[in-house]
């Protein structure tokens, strides 16, 4: 069976300071990246995941004539390496956003009947 496998990639506390002090915001966004699981065995393991968008990310840190807020910025988020800069959780499939705002309607109405 095939079944989505979600990795969030989200900016630390510190990618995120380097990026206000360097005008570097535009590249320290939450990203996601699926994969399926086959029995139990990704497609592309976390590690792949990690791996690839680290080198991808260190090459939108390079620029033909960089100022120095961009090179600074990439001094920083090198210096930080992957582990500094990003935090990667796994995320089970996502549902349609209309199904969720659906059953906290019957959810809100339980707990009015449940309420202490």
């Amino acid at each position: 069976m095939r079944v989505p496998v979600d990795f969030i990639f989200r900016p630390t506390s510190a990618l995120l300071d380097a990026a206000r002090r360097c005008d570097g915001e535009a590249l320290a966004g939450v990203a996601v990246w699926r994969t399926h699981d086959f029995h139990g065995h990704l497609v592309h393991p976390q590690e792949e995941l990690e791996a690839a968008f680290w080198s991808v990310f260190q090459a939108m840190l390079v620029h033909d004539q960089p100022t120095a807020d961009q090179l600074a910025f990439r001094q920083a988020c090198l210096a930080l390496g992957f582990a500094g800069c990003w935090s990667v959780e796994r995320a089970r499939e996502g549902g349609d956003a209309q199904d969720l705002v659906e059953e906290a309607k019957r959810a809100a109405a339980f707990l009015r009947d449940h309420a202490p």
